[in-house]
């Protein structure tokens, strides 16, 4: 007994005891972890508010709606305002009779005023309705006609008033009658603000998705935890019962040893599943917090449960679905009106740019602001106008046309690419019902088996009982149970899944998780 007593440990003790001091540090350092029961729609509410992407693409819509706002701003009619002042020294000569020469200088100076309005209208009309006001005002010369034997001039002051109002319009009647560029970037913002709501639609079915994925695999990982503590506890039953054994001398070391094999790797699995806990605690944190710090000392625990409810599965209908539901097959919908926008505009571009004009104008003159004013506004002395309409238009206009046959050849492309999204959903959505029939199905076998290996598990332990087994049989019996234990949560767990990717194949994740989506 001394001899046994000194001798080092074995690999499998060291391995062990290894296992086992991990195993206590591991849990030791999460004792202090804060336990928060959770349910899936709580997880969804959270992530709603708090996931990043959703916040990110929120931003993308209001960028859009901005664009769409800012372009509308075009029709606001710009006021203009001026007041300017000019200054003019000129310099003049003066002869006498003998031919001597000398220099007078002037000076004249000009204040204006102008202010108005101008902008667009509704069919490319355009309109500008200018006032301005002028002061002139100097020192001039003239001739001095008193002294006809000099050529000599003699200052003259004056001090001028001004006035003009005037009505400018010009309105498209071929180029820029139906749509011009001021509405084609309208309609086209408007529909790049459906097409960010239809996009924010696709990554919300994403997140939720998400969601619900890291939720059931949370759910597993702590199912497969406790179908290894289970095994765990078999392990060391059996570790206990061959001791006893070999203290009676009925059985032999090895037997003890395998035991103790069995029980190392088992508490390495057990470690290894509690790990995956934290893993996929960690998933579903990212996904509905917006502090991960703040969560660091939360230990997530799902209040539902795996559970296989039987689903009616229809492919033609989920295609029928698929097809009208799907945001992103909506948004290329959506680029596609964005398209035709710019064909209709092109095609419009293409016309001869043939415009109706006029003008009406009127002038006053005074010898202050308050008459050359009311001159301006109550008399009829001095008006002006004209009409008339102008044509113009590029040789050939190949420009225009080449750039018309641009986009439909673009639309073109782009119905392509809706077809082949359309199949791809149709693809998508008969993957999914598959997935879902064969996760369900292996739900029944997996159960089974574990079933088969419970009682194949106890038929051999109480044929061990009466030395009709083997210890090395019991611990391959316990590892079928574990692994058909396994299996069983891990399908369960898939077909929950399955269906939550069914319904993001179908574009029926909202409807499914009742979620309304509602946009300003």
């Amino acid at each position: 007994m001394k001899n046994l007593q000194a001798r080092p440990m074995t690999r499998l003790g060291i391995i062990a005891s290894l296992v086992a001091v991990l195993g206590a540090t591991a849990w030791g350092q999460t004792n202090h972890l804060t336990e928060r029961a959770i349910s899936l729609d709580e997880c969804l509410e959270m992530a709603l508010e708090n996931n990043f992407t959703l916040r990110i693409e929120r931003h993308n819509i209001e960028q859009a709606r901005f664009d769409l706002r800012r372009s509308q701003t075009a029709y606001d009619p710009q006021l203009f305002f001026g007041l300017t002042r000019a200054r003019n020294t000129g310099l003049n000569q003066n002869f006498d009779l003998l031919g001597n020469r000398s220099e007078n200088s002037s000076q004249n100076t000009v204040d204006t005023l102008e202010y108005g309005v101008s902008g667009l209208g509704p069919m490319g009309f355009e309109y500008s309705v200018p006032v301005r006001f002028t002061r002139s005002f100097g020192d001039g010369y003239t001739y001095n006609t008193l002294d006809l034997n000099t050529f000599t001039f003699v200052p003259v002051g004056y001090d001028e008033y001004a006035a003009r109002f005037n009505i400018e319009m010009r309105q498209p009647l071929l180029r820029n009658f139906a749509v011009d560029n001021v509405r084609r970037t309208i309609q086209v913002n408007r529909k790049l603000l459906k097409m960010s709501e239809h996009q924010y639609e696709a990554r919300l079915m994403e997140i939720i998705t998400l969601v619900e994925l890291a939720y059931y695999e949370l759910i597993f990982a702590r199912e497969n935890v406790k179908v290894q503590e289970k095994a765990l506890e078999l392990a060391e039953k059996l570790l206990d019962n061959n001791r006893k054994s070999f203290n009676v001398g009925s059985m032999a070391i090895l037997e003890v040893h395998r035991a103790e094999s069995l029980v190392a790797s088992t508490r390495a699995d057990l470690l290894a599943a509690q790990q995956l806990v934290k893993v996929q605690e960690n998933v579903l944190k990212n996904l509905i917090t917006k502090d991960l710090a703040e969560w660091k000392q939360v230990s997530l625990r799902p209040t539902e449960s795996l559970m296989a409810i039987p689903q009616a599965l229809d492919v033609r209908e989920s295609w029928r679905t698929g097809l009208t539901k799907r945001p992103d097959l909506a948004q290329l919908r959506v680029d596609l009106e964005r398209q035709d926008i710019d064909i209709r505009y092109f095609k419009n571009q293409t016309l001869p740019n043939l415009n109706l004009v006029g003008s009406y104008g009127r002038d006053a003159l005074g010898t202050g602001f308050e008459n050359t004013w009311s001159d301006l506004h109550f008399r009829d002395k001095a008006v002006d106008y004209y009409y008339g309409v102008e044509l113009s238009f590029p040789w050939g206009r190949r420009e225009a046309k080449y750039r018309l046959a641009q986009e439909k050849d673009q639309r073109l492309q782009k119905e392509l690419v809706l077809q082949k999204l359309q199949q791809d959903i149709l693809v998508q959505i008969d993957d999914a019902i598959e997935a879902v029939k064969t996760s369900y199905d292996r739900i029944a076998a997996t159960r089974q088996a574990a079933d088969f290996a419970q009682k194949v598990l106890q038929s051999e332990e109480s044929l061990m009982r009466v030395g009709m087994s083997t210890s090395f049989q019991i611990l391959q019996y316990q590892r079928d149970l574990t692994a058909a234990r396994t299996q069983e949560a891990r399908a369960i767990a898939d077909y929950n899944k399955a269906l939550a990717r069914l319904a993001q194949a179908e574009g029926s994740t909202l409807e499914r998780r009742k979620i309304k989506l509602q946009f300003k």
